[in-house]
């Protein structure tokens, strides 16, 4: 019957001091509440950011000119190829260039989406399959392959209706029949806003330059072999910087890579530095509120003098402090985290009281 008379004398408490339980209570709620949001935010920001599966093992990858003091850049055709044949810490690369497309058939007029070619084992890379069809074969990459497409789940939805049937249809993006193979999960737009992605050819591809090492103009990132971490990466990707340099010097002169999370590229890293503290700080204040409680050694404790007070059968005024008296218990928290009231021991005064002796009880 303890748990119902803890709950009786916490009510009391409550009715007793129902200013100090509110402002408890209030920062109880505040401190749950930023925990909850700065939890969330974190979580959408750093770690579901992108839609890939492990995405923190998934790396942004480019360039940029020391020469020119550039941020930014995109990456050439050329030295991705080299990219990918002299680089062991990623277990797959990928690029892609945007699109500008028009799209006709029966379905209805003709209509302007934004695209992307991209290599055919870009999906595979960054663990996504299509929900409906297959995904782009390493055939389909090859000069003279037929050409193919997949459609995003929005273009799916509004323009044929989500009808299951557009598998194997032929449609025509730029002029060009194109056999479609499948269609992308829901919401999925990667990379940017995506609504349809068809196989980058380089000898074909409509953008140019794929043979010009100084062409830099593809979105490139690569996914971390088991045991890499993001800073060994990167340092392999400046050593083969550093040879494509000495190799190239006409166009690669200056030219260092960029390789960090997606999370940074997309919120800077000084955003990433300031959520990770805060997940700190709110991982902190978590274990402090998971300590056993513990009583207050100090009698003056707002705590202690104020919600302590007499419980029914309780011989002490505060059953929580120790030094107010010395017949009180120097600790007053059980296991189970109920403060208990231990007995005051009873000593016998001694009568100090002096009385008159009698003669015979002097001389006796």
């Amino acid at each position: 019957m303890a748990f119902p008379e803890d709950v009786r004398f916490g009510l009391r408490m409550w009715a007793r001091n129902p200013g100090f339980v509110a402002v408890a209570v209030s920062a109880l709620a505040l401190g749950i509440g930023a925990n909850a949001t700065v939890f969330s935010i974190t979580d959408g920001v750093l770690f579901k950011g992108m839609p890939f599966d492990s995405n923190e093992r998934v790396l942004y990858l480019a360039t940029k000119n020391l020469n020119k003091g550039e941020r930014r850049s995109g990456v050439s055709w050329l030295d991705f190829r080299d990219w990918q044949a002299q680089s062991k810490s990623f277990q797959g690369m990928a690029a892609s260039i945007g699109l500008n497309a028009n799209v006709s058939d029966k379905n209805g007029p003709p209509e302007h989406y934004q695209a992307s070619q991209i290599i055919p084992n870009a999906f595979r890379v960054i663990g996504q399959k299509p929900a409906l069809g297959r995904d782009f074969s390493d055939a389909d990459g090859q000069a003279g392959a037929p050409p193919v497409a997949l459609l995003g789940y929005g273009m799916w939805e509004t323009r044929y209706g989500r009808n299951p049937d557009i598998v194997g249809r032929i449609i025509r993006i730029n002029d060009t029949q194109t056999t479609v193979v499948g269609v992308m999960p829901k919401g999925f737009t990667f990379p940017g806003s995506t609504e349809f992605w068809v196989p980058l050819i380089p000898s074909t591809s409509p953008s140019g330059g794929m043979d010009k090492r100084e062409t830099r103009n593809l979105f490139a990132f690569g996914r971390m072999r088991d045991g890499v971490t993001a800073k060994s990466a990167a340092l392999e990707m400046e050593t083969i910087a550093r040879n494509l340099e000495r190799a190239y010097p006409a166009t690669n002169h200056g030219i260092a890579p960029v390789v960090h999370t997606f999370s940074e590229e997309n919120n800077g890293e000084q955003l990433v530095s300031v959520l990770t503290a805060l997940m700190g700080a709110v991982g902190f204040v978590l274990l402090m509120k998971a300590r056993p409680i513990r009583c207050s050694a100090d009698p003056a404790s707002p705590i202690t003098t104020s919600l302590w007070r007499r419980r029914p059968g309780s011989p002490n005024d505060s059953t929580c402090s120790s030094g107010r008296s010395s017949t009180t218990s120097s600790t007053g928290c059980s296991s189970d985290n109920r403060i208990r009231a231990l007995p005051r021991r009873r000593t016998r005064r001694p009568d100090l009281s002096l009385r008159r002796l009698t003669s015979r009880e002097r001389f006796s």
